[in-house]
């Protein structure tokens, strides 16, 4: 841990100035900066202005008057930065800033990544990494075709943001074989309360059989590749794979008891036997004479917090192309 020797005093403007005690903490790709407020009555409590970048957008964070520290996260990297710190009272009115120096070591994201190991499993891979800060993290795993979103663990660390949930969350399988579709069923996990395991009502289903490569997007880059493969705002994403691809089906869930599909568990016997009997859907019927390879799931509203995906079980009802 690094420690800022700082001690600083404001000029009162409106309201008296805050003074930063010594020593801050510099955390990794964040810091924490003490401090001890004016005594006064009507004091709100402290504003940090920072932004990551020297010409980045500004953010501001509060503490209230019963803090006497603020924590800044989601540094992209090591830099020198600067932090403004105001006083604040109950009318909104600022003290002058004092200028707080802070240099965060490197980012979680980064240490978590030197730890990241791929090893092969049947029919997959198995990827595994240390996390001993327990920050929210999104692995995104590649293959020499395609391009697949790991949708158990949708806490995503955005370098140069805040922990956030991104959605939509992105499944694509490999069936094996092209096959025609009519129908398909999802069973959630079986959970009590029932219908309280991350159920997805809202969702889409493509499919293709020719996904582009990752070499065959943009440049080629992580960048270009999650532009194209997803509408992330924080990805600058597009979804632009929809152009390549077919959408069969596009889903919500609807109870024929008339619950909203939003609740957070279902208590009645009717709810509890339709979620029991799992969520069946139809394929578009203009997709069903046609055979598809890959599906790709386009989960968009979850009725609980975090966001993952935890299906027991997937069925397709259909046949196979012919060989």
């Amino acid at each position: 841990m690094v420690w800022e020797d700082i001690l600083l005093r404001l000029v009162s403007v409106a309201v008296t100035g805050v003074t930063v005690t010594p020593p801050s903490l510099t955390l990794n790709g964040g810091a924490i900066i003490r401090y001890t407020l004016p005594a006064e009555n009507d004091l709100l409590g402290a504003k940090a202005v920072y932004s990551f970048a020297e010409d980045g957008e500004l953010m501001e964070i509060y503490a209230s008057a019963f803090n006497d520290s603020i924590v800044l996260e989601g540094y992209p990297n090591t830099d020198r930065h600067t932090v403004l710190l105001y006083a604040v009272d109950k009318s909104g009115n600022l003290s002058l800033p004092v200028s707080v120096p802070v240099q965060p070591l490197t980012p979680p994201v980064e240490e978590i990544r030197k730890t990241l190991k791929a090893a092969a499993t049947f029919s997959g891979v198995r990827v595994t990494w240390e996390n001993p800060m327990k920050k929210p993290i999104d692995v995104s795993l590649y293959t020499n075709n395609n391009l697949f979103i790991r949708a158990g663990q949708v806490n995503h660390y955005i370098p140069g943001g805040s922990a956030s949930f991104l959605l939509p969350v992105y499944l694509t399988v490999d069936m094996g074989k092209a096959a025609m579709y009519s129908r398909f069923k999802y069973y959630t996990r079986g959970r009590s309360p029932v219908y309280s395991a991350w159920v997805w009502y809202l969702f889409e289903v493509w499919g293709t059989n020719n996904p582009k490569a990752c070499n065959e997007t943009g440049d080629g880059s992580q960048a270009d590749n999650l532009k194209y493969w997803t509408s992330w705002s924080e990805a600058d994403g597009t979804d632009a794979w929809k152009n390549d691809w077919e959408q069969l089906a596009d889903c919500e869930i609807i109870f024929p008891s008339g619950t909203p599909n939003t609740v957070a568990s279902v208590t009645s016997a009717e709810d509890i036997a339709f979620v029991r009997s799992g969520f069946e859907f139809d394929v578009d019927p203009d997709k069903t004479s046609k055979p598809f390879r890959y599906i790709r799931f386009v989960l968009k509203k979850n009725n609980t917090v975090p966001t993952y995906v935890q299906w027991s079980e997937l069925q397709f009802w259909g046949a196979y192309a012919e060989e």
